[in-house]
């Protein structure tokens, strides 16, 4: 069986969720074979000087940062969560005493008060793009299950599409838009979204079957194939009524559910993402018939292939 193909997530001890208040402070520093000035490479802009309540995703300023090896900075914030995706490179970093390696495509969140430090450690230039909140947003991460996150090792797909929207504030913050603070409101709880779906599918992922997890990497694998349940069953070495125990147990849907929905979000993707035209997607996506695709499609989407592609086209 493949290396498991599902993100995986660290989390913060109950106990360490809410570090103790201490003296804010921050420092930054270069490595020692670094001839260059650190804030030349780390830069922070303001979103909003004043915060607004009424957000309820709310940013203080966003940041970019282009460490070399041996860069980082150590820190104690207020009363500020931030969030950090590693775009390149890689580093180590410890918050509250939890050690972790961050690489391109990881989502680590840094809570109010934390010990925080973070050392750029590898050949290749670290570079992130981060985000910090008025205290006033805790609420959303709270509601969003992300309070204890530490660090969150994202698929590719959901890397891509917080990297789309990062870059999206970013112009968006250079801008001279009198509109500034509500996009990126948006566009911060858009991301807040997708790293919580990310960080609920690898929890729950942590403890599934490996058959289970057989089962549905033979279908990522080879989505064009007219699958079956019974034949999930084979692929996972069980009968097809312990399929939808384990599918029901672990994914809240029955494996036959699950098996429309995969093939569905891989026709989404092709969609958006290419030209096809819409029969050979539904081939691609293992529907034999196109006519009994568009109807799969529409009823789980609430629009057909034709009018979901013209409202979600990338291209």
């Amino acid at each position: 069986m493949p290396r498991r193909e599902v993100p995986s997530v660290i989390l913060f001890p109950a106990r360490s969720a809410k570090a103790p208040p201490r003296t804010p402070f921050i420092r930054m520093f270069c490595g020692a074979d670094s001839r260059h000035r650190l804030d030349a490479r780390e830069g922070w802009l303001t979103v909003s000087n004043v915060p607004d309540e009424l957000l309820p995703v709310d940013i203080d300023y966003f940041g970019v940062s282009h460490w070399r090896s041996g860069d980082g900075t150590e820190q104690t914030r207020p009363d500020n969560y931030s969030l950090h995706f590693v775009v390149a490179g890689a580093a180590s970093l410890s918050v509250n005493g939890v050690r972790m390696a961050v690489r391109e495509g990881d989502m680590y969140v840094v809570p109010p008060f934390a010990r925080y430090r973070c050392v750029a450690d590898g050949p290749e230039t670290f570079s992130r793009m981060f985000l910090v909140l008025y205290p006033h947003s805790t609420g959303a991460l709270r509601r969003f299950g992300l309070d204890r996150v530490a660090l969150l090792r994202l698929p590719a797909r959901d890397a891509d599409a917080a990297k789309a929207l990062l870059d999206r504030m970013k112009e968006t913050v250079r801008s001279d838009r009198d509109d500034i603070k509500y996009l990126c409101s948006a566009w911060a709880y858009e991301l807040l979204i997708i790293v919580a779906r990310a960080a609920r599918r690898a929890r729950r992922r942590a403890a599934m079957p490996e058959r289970l997890e057989a089962a549905m990497w033979r279908v990522r694998r080879a989505f064009d194939q007219p699958w079956k349940v019974a034949d999930l069953a084979r692929a996972a070495g069980c009968s097809v009524v312990h399929l939808n125990r384990l599918f029901r147990r672990h994914l809240g849907a029955s494996a036959h559910h699950w098996l429309e929905r995969a093939r569905i979000d891989h026709a989404k993707l092709l969609l958006m993402n290419s030209t096809l035209p819409v029969n050979a997607i539904a081939a691609r996506a293992g529907y034999v018939d196109p006519y009994y695709f568009s109807t799969a499609f529409k009823r789980v989407m609430g629009a057909s292939p034709t009018r979901y592609r013209a409202l979600h086209s990338r291209r």
